[in-house]
Formats: C-alpha cells, structure tokens, sequence
C-alpha cells in the first residue's frame, strides 16, 4: 500500500469516526434534555416531590463531561485530517480544501467556539441552576443542605468541563 493509498484509507476512515463523535454528542443532549424536561414535567405539574429535581445537577455533570469529550475528539480528529494528511494527500493530487484549514475557518473559529461554548453551557447548566434554586429551603438544614451543595458543586464544575 502506498503512502497515498494509506494517507485515503486513514481519511476515510477519520471523517467517518468524526461523523460518529459528532452524532454521539448530539444523543447525548437530546437524552439529556429529554430526561431533563420529564424530571421538571412530572414534578412541577403533579404534586411531585421537588427534591427529585436534585438529581439535575448530576445529569448536567454527565451530559457536560460526555459532551466535552466528544468535541475535544472531533477536533483533534478534524486536525489531524487538516494538518497531517492533507500533505500526503497534496502529494499525490488530491487536495481538496478542508474546512478545517480553510481561511473561512479562520475568520469564524473564535465565533463559532464562543457560540457552542454559550450554547451548550446554558442548556446544560440553566436546568440544573433552576433545580437547585427550586429546592432553595435544602440549602441551610442539616443532612439535606450537603445534597444542596453538592448540587452547586457539580453545576460550577459542568461548566469547567
């Protein structure tokens, strides 16, 4: 196999294995959002128990770390491509420009990176900055007031992630 044919297959093979990462982060915040969305639905329009929305905080620790990690993938995969193969593939003429080193990148990233940044920070973090302003009165008894904060932890530390 030539370094060309090589340089193709790991193409291929890449932007296939970024399509997936990418499709897994979008699971990820529709299950997220779903779950979300039952947690408040059943608790705030039936005569639920409030504290259940406590467990918010923990699924926005999970969505906000599997997220995280999928991105981080998917770009240094989109890097790879862009910065490592397109040299071979330039060899053997089959450069085509990428959009991960176009110029239109390069006028957009710090853009598009603010706006997912913001994006994903207020779907993950509001719901669970609500839970735990609804269950306010947890925040100053004794055992409860240690869930409560634990709570405030895992949202400061989803949005670090």
């Amino acid at each position: 196999m030539s370094t060309g044919d090589t340089a193709r297959a790991y193409y291929t093979a890449l932007r296939g294995e970024l399509n997936q990462h990418l499709e897994i982060t979008h699971q990820t915040l529709y299950l997220y959002l779903g779950a979300v969305t039952a947690l408040f639905g059943t608790t705030l329009t039936i005569d639920g128990k409030q504290e259940i929305l406590m467990i918010v905080p923990f699924l926005s620790l999970g969505a906000s770390i599997i997220i995280s990690h999928h991105e981080r993938i998917t770009g240094t995969i989109a890097a790879y491509c862009a910065k490592e193969l397109d040299g071979f593939l330039r060899k053997i003429g089959e450069h085509a420009p990428q959009w991960d080193n176009s110029h239109a990148l390069d006028i957009y990233q710090e853009d598009l990176l603010l706006t997912r940044l913001w994006g994903n920070s207020l779907i993950i973090i509001l719901p669970a900055l609500i839970a735990t302003i609804i269950n306010w009165r947890f925040a100053i008894v004794l055992p409860d007031a240690m869930g409560w904060w634990l709570g405030i932890i895992l949202e400061i530390v989803s949005f670090s992630a």
